[in-house]
Parts: structure tokens; sequence; C-alpha cells
């Protein structure tokens, strides 16, 4: 070990220091601005058992595995925001969601929180109704139904 480390000087093992520093940033800068993508594109699967959630690295390293077993579930909440769906590119016309489900933050009983970010609101109360009616997991929710809407073309709403 001793004549390992001989060889070294302060130079090369403080670049080495910064390297492995820029390469950790950016390993985890990365994962945080890609992990709302990667949720929110990935679905959320519900077995008989339990829930698989997509992870991404930096949940692993939160010690989150991916499936979580209904008995670890203490509530889903419900979160609901504005939001504009694009609906057709050609005709560039959409949708813009008021007061919509579109979040799931699933706590977990030793005090974990894993969030779904930006889902479809149908597929959000689908999934919720499902998970409190077959499996009794408590769901909180602050509004009803899918919220409002408004039809916008050309960036103008639609009356």
């Amino acid at each position: 070990m001793i004549v390992l480390f001989s060889s070294l000087n302060a130079h090369s093992t403080l670049v080495d220091l910064v390297c492995g520093f820029g390469f950790v940033l950016m390993f985890l800068t990365a994962e945080h601005v890609l992990m709302r993508d990667i949720k929110s594109a990935t679905p959320i699967k519900i077995y008989q058992n339990g829930v698989l959630l997509p992870m991404v690295h930096y949940d692993w390293l939160r010690g989150l595995r991916g499936f979580v077993p209904f008995e670890q579930i203490d509530h889903v909440e419900v979160k609901r925001r504005e939001i504009y769906q694009m609906m057709m590119f050609r005709n560039a016309w959409g949708i813009k969601w008021l007061d919509a489900p579109i979040i799931m933050v699933f706590h977990l009983k030793d005090g974990k929180r894993y969030s779904s970010n930006t889902k479809v609101p149908g597929q959000v109360l689908a999934m919720t109704d499902l998970l409190n009616s077959r499996f009794g997991i408590r769901v909180e929710d602050r509004g009803s139904g899918h919220g409002g809407m408004v039809q916008y073309q050309n960036g103008k709403p639609i009356d």
C-alpha cells in the first residue's frame, strides 16, 4: 500500500479528487433533472400484493427499492395542480387542467415518501380509486373529480 501511494504526488491526487467530485456532481444533476421525465413516462404497476414504482438512482440511494408491498404504504396523497396538456401538435390545441389530480405521493410507514411526478388526471383517479377500494389504502385528496378544464387553440381559449 505504501508503494502504491509513494508514486502519487499532491497535484495528481487533487486532480483525481476534483474529477471524481465533478463526475458525482454531473451524475446527480442529470439524475435530478431527468427524474421528473422518467417517472412521468414510466407506468406505475399495481399487483395483488403491492405497487411497482418507477425508480431512478436517486431513489435507490434514498433506500427505496421499486416494489412496495401494501403493508408498507401508510397512505397516498393526491396533489392537484394547474397544468397544460398538448393534445395535437399540428393544430396546436390543448387543454389547461385546473385543480387537476396529477401527482401521487406514496407515504410509507417508515417515513419515506415517493412522488410519482406528473401523470394524466384520469390515471391518477383510477389508480387511487383502485388502491382505496380494493386494497384499503387511505387516499388523501383535497379536491374532487378531474378538476376544471379550459380548451385552447393556437394559444387562445376556445369558448
